[in-house]
């Protein structure tokens, strides 16, 4: 949202003790959860005051009475950058042992169980609120990105004890009742619709959307300020038959202040197709061209897209839900809660409440989740809220923002400094519903068109997690499918600092993928470089013979090579790849196991993200879906038999679980999936 502060009074009279929400939230889904508490908190009647952690007056709350904690964990183990000051004050040394003794609280988690650190900022704060005598109102919440349900699969019983819990300690006044979700609240986002035609409404057009001239660039582009990159060209590199369509994008980031490393990501913020955009406002019936404006008592309070595209003039309805509401996400129960008060025909309005209801999520499951049924989808199946039934002051309700998602970069600045390769899968796959499901962002940059003719777009850069040793310590990089993308990188960076070296060990390159004439990602280079003597180039094309081969079964061919540089040189791993967000079954070693294969819907994010390694070799294994292992669900746990078995075969002197066990905890050996 980008507000500093939201305070819901209650419905009812008489003093009620006040629940604070704090989170900490990268892509905003903390922040959705927050403000779900905050609205089930109005409905039992308590004041509650909702804001990011760090735009919270910490100094307060040793005078709270209730506090929950929604707070989310990114990368290796990271707090969100809106929590990281209220973290670092909490760490202080000097905060004495009890100054949280009248405070009780809650913690709730949101992470992803393919990451081995597993919701650790929240296990980290429930443990230091402890430590500073807050009182445990309930156990820390964990909620599971992998989980069939997503979050709401954990979130939806700890609320049900939060409020267990919670009016024991202060029941509902004599008199009064929760309010019942029949009474819809406010909106989110005080929004002040206009006709285009007597409002100066803010177009959209090159300068307004991102870059300013050279003289008014200020600093280097963010999340909240992207650089609008030209797009130099965006290439199919794999074959026209073959199934999956991989592109090589290569964006102009000149004049942008952009300085980036091997291993860093590329964050994009990607655009609705227009065609979903037509519909919905066929749907709302209202004009593309109506203009919107927030109404807000202060700018905090208006989210960072509209005080970077004109402050809080309006922009047009098709601007806004072209580039700023995800509209063709799969929704959320709230999407059906609020729908359920603008249909028309009762039958219609039922089921929309049963969606939305506790005792309907397992039909929310299999109408939406399993399917990928998106909201535009889900409108069709309801006529009576078509015609403008809707109210449009709820889209912000209705819809999330757009997230920018986050792509390895695939090139280096030690060869030339103006440009950004990706290397990134669109996503296309089929479940039970009529038309392929598609990613979002992949589908928009499939769409992107080179040169003046295209818009660009909007980008920004962070830094990566994994740190490459010295050019003169062998590398080793296994990199089945679009995972090669931060190893072209590296191989990029590495080649050119090495310059006249032809010793092929300093860089071994473990590639696989379906079909060496299909599929085999950035050829050309790979095999120039081989050709040169730069690297070792091992390869695993599981379709090009009658029995499957996969990039473990290659690691065991070259298992004396690989012995060696893990055990005589002290290599670090570092083990990512692609898991199908299903059912937990279990950690192995910090991996997880699915139980059954899936469709082939990829993430997002084909960034790798790894550890600092200093001045030792290391091997990086990444991966994204449909990879050249035995499957791409299991690449992670192959990839772990396979160092094991080398270790067994090349250094029998060695317990290898044993010595894989001992990498791990030592953290030269470390595992990311997604």
């Amino acid at each position: 949202m980008g507000h500093s502060e939201i305070v819901l009074q209650p419905m009812g009279q008489g003093k009620r003790p006040q629940i604070t929400v704090l989170y900490g939230s990268q892509t905003g889904t903390a922040a959705d959860v927050a403000e779900r508490v905050s609205r089930e908190a109005w409905r039992r009647h308590f004041p509650v005051k909702v804001c990011s952690m760090d735009d919270y007056a910490i100094d307060s709350l040793i005078h709270e009475s209730y506090v929950v904690c929604v707070a989310a964990t990114t990368g290796q183990g990271e707090e969100p950058d809106n929590m990281k000051r209220f973290w670092k004050f909490l760490l202080r040394r000097n905060l004495p042992r009890d100054s949280l003794s009248g405070v009780q609280f809650a913690v709730f988690g949101l992470g992803d169980s393919s990451y081995p650190k597993f919701n650790y900022v929240a296990k980290k704060l429930q443990k230091r609120l402890e430590q500073l005598g807050g009182t445990v109102l309930l156990g820390l919440g964990l909620a599971d990105d992998q989980h069939e349900m997503g979050i709401d699969g954990a979130l939806d019983p700890w609320l049900e004890k939060l409020w267990t819990n919670v009016l024991v300690r202060a029941p509902i006044p004599p008199g009064l009742e929760i309010i019942p979700s029949t009474q819809l609240a406010a909106p989110k986002l005080r929004l002040k619709i206009l006709d285009a035609s007597a409002a100066d409404v803010c177009m959209p057009n090159a300068s307004d959307s991102t870059n300013e001239s050279d003289s008014e660039q200020v600093g280097v582009p963010t999340q909240a300020r992207p650089f609008m990159a030209p797009v130099v060209f965006n290439r199919r590199v794999t074959s026209s038959d073959h199934f999956q369509d991989v592109r090589h994008i290569r964006f102009d980031i000149r004049s942008s202040g952009i300085v980036y490393s091997a291993g860093d990501v590329v964050n994009l913020l990607p655009s609705n197709a227009p065609d979903a955009v037509a519909e919905l406002l066929t749907i709302l019936n209202v004009s593309g061209d109506t203009g919107i404006e927030v109404e807000a008592p202060s700018d905090a309070d208006v989210p960072a897209y509209f005080m970077h595209h004109g402050g809080r003039r309006a922009r047009t309805l098709r601007d806004v839900l072209t580039h700023y509401l995800d509209i063709a996400a799969v929704p959320r129960r709230y999407f059906f809660e609020v729908l359920a008060h603008f249909a028309t025909v009762p039958r219609e309005a039922e089921r929309l409440q049963e969606l939305s209801s506790a005792a309907g999520q397992d039909d929310l499951l299999s109408y939406c989740h399993r399917v990928k049924r998106t909201s535009i989808e889900a409108l069709r199946d309801f006529p009576s809220l078509h015609g403008g039934a809707i109210d449009v002051a709820y889209l912000f309700d209705l819809f999330r923002p757009l997230q920018a998602r986050a792509f390895s970069i695939s090139s280096s600045q030690a060869v030339d400094a103006n440009y950004i390769d990706v290397t990134a899968a669109i996503v296309n796959y089929n479940t039970r519903m009529a038309t392929p499901r598609v990613g979002v962002c992949t589908s928009w940059m499939s769409r992107l068109l080179p040169g003046p003719a295209g818009p660009g777009a909007p980008l920004w850069v962070t830094r990566g997690t994994f740190k490459l040793p010295p050019c003169d310590v062998p590398l080793i990089m296994i990199g089945p499918g679009t995972g090669c993308a931060p190893f072209i990188a590296c191989l990029h960076e590495r080649i050119a600092q090495q310059k006249d070296s032809t010793n092929a060990s300093l860089n071994v390159y473990v590639f696989g993928n379906r079909n060496k004439d299909g599929d085999f990602l950035h050829q050309d280079v790979v095999e120039a470089w081989e050709q040169q003597n730069k690297l070792t180039l091992i390869t695993a094309f599981s379709r090009d013979q009658p029995h499957k081969i996969y990039v473990q079964h290659r690691m065991r061919e070259h298992g004396a090579l690989l012995a060696s540089l893990l055990v005589d040189r002290h290599a670090v791993c570092l083990v990512a790849g692609y898991v199908v967000p299903l059912l937990r079954v279990g950690p192995v070693s910090g991996i997880v196991v699915p139980p059954a294969p899936d469709s082939v819907g990829s993430r997002a994010r084909a960034a790798v993200s790894t550890h600092p390694s200093g001045a030792l070799s290391v091997v990086m294994v990444t991966g994204r879906c449909r990879v050249s292992c035995r499957n791409s669900k299991r690449m992670p746990v192959d990839v772990r038999e396979a160092l094991c078995d080398v270790i067994t075969t090349h250094s029998p002197v060695l317990h290898a679980d044993g010595y894989v066990r001992e990498l791990e905890r030592t953290r030269r050996l470390q595992f990311e999936t997604w």
